[in-house]
């Protein structure tokens, strides 16, 4: 019995953790481009990351998992136009929001 009810809250939490997790069903990560400058001294990193989506349906926003990161500025490229993203942070979910005006 004790088993059981270690592995039922075991499950239980997983899925709380697993649905918190949980993104918009908006984009599909399809490339990632990552640059990286470390700064072993202070234990912090700068860089810059380019991550190329396949958009599921027309959106002008799209939320990204952002825990312990900061950013500094952001653009959306489609169909080769580049604009300016605002973000938007969620602390509590720990996602970020880029989002560009609707055409």
């Amino acid at each position: 019995m004790k088993h059981f009810l270690r592995l039922s809250t075991f499950v239980l939490l997983l899925t709380c953790v697993a649905g918190a997790q949980r993104l918009p069903q908006v984009a599909v990560p399809e490339n990632y481009r990552l640059n990286f400058a470390p700064d072993l001294d202070k234990g912090k990193f700068a860089g810059e990351e380019t991550i190329k989506v396949k958009l599921l349906k027309p959106a002008s926003q799209i939320v990204l998992n952002a825990a312990d990161l900061e950013f500094q500025e952001a653009s959306i490229t489609s169909a080769g136009a580049t604009r300016k993203a605002a973000i938007t942070f969620d602390k509590e979910t720990e996602t970020a929001t880029l989002a560009v005006a609707a055409r």
